[in-house]
């Protein structure tokens, strides 16, 4: 390892052939290619120059200098898989959205969620403070009903009751918005 450290080439030729038949055995795990676990090699080594060999002195003589180098080139091997993984999976979502075709609302469609959205602002006006809230709370953040008996400390019984009586005075105030403009379609 000293020898190592100091930049004897001899040592690090040694290591080199030591890193082949490693490299080897973790490309077969990976189902790499020749080039591939060639490459794989020439990158644990790259690694262990890199910032004055600062991975080599992480190495704490607790194991066989060969078990070590084989467990830093089986998660060199498994990180370089996983990125060819993650860009591959890239690449599909990539393809995938490259041939969904865009969706573009035209203006009937843009017009029509115009008129829902005053028509619910319209309907939750038409409730009172508390039973507004309850609504929203409800279907614009998704709250369910036991969530909202707990938040506001009534029984889930009398949120369900609050709920049919505020989502029939909305029908009632979009009932009598639909009969106003009718109404004034016609002129009477």
């Amino acid at each position: 390892m000293a020898a190592l450290l100091a930049g004897d080439e001899a040592a690090w030729e040694r290591l080199r052939r030591a890193l082949g038949p490693l490299c080897a055995q973790v490309g077969r795990r990976f189902e790499l290619t020749p080039d591939e676990v060639e490459e794989l090699r020439a990158d644990v080594v790259h690694k262990f120059l890199e910032k004055d060999a600062a991975k080599l002195r992480t190495y704490a003589f607790r194991c066989r200098l060969e078990q070590w180098l084989g467990i830093v080139v089986l998660n060199r091997a498994r990180d370089l898989y996983r990125a060819q993984a993650r860009a591959v999976r890239r690449q599909r979502q990539e393809q995938a959205l490259a041939a969904a075709p865009i969706e573009v609302p035209g203006h009937e469609q843009i017009l029509e969620r115009l008129a829902a959205e005053a028509d619910a602002q319209h309907a939750l006006a038409a409730l009172d403070p508390e039973n507004r809230r309850l609504v929203e709370l409800r279907f614009r953040h998704g709250f369910t009903h036991e969530a909202l008996a707990a938040l506001t400390g009534l029984t889930e019984s009398a949120i369900n009751s609050r709920m049919q009586r505020a989502l029939a005075a909305m029908g009632r105030a979009l009932a009598a918005r639909e009969e106003g403009a009718v109404r004034e379609r016609h002129g009477t």
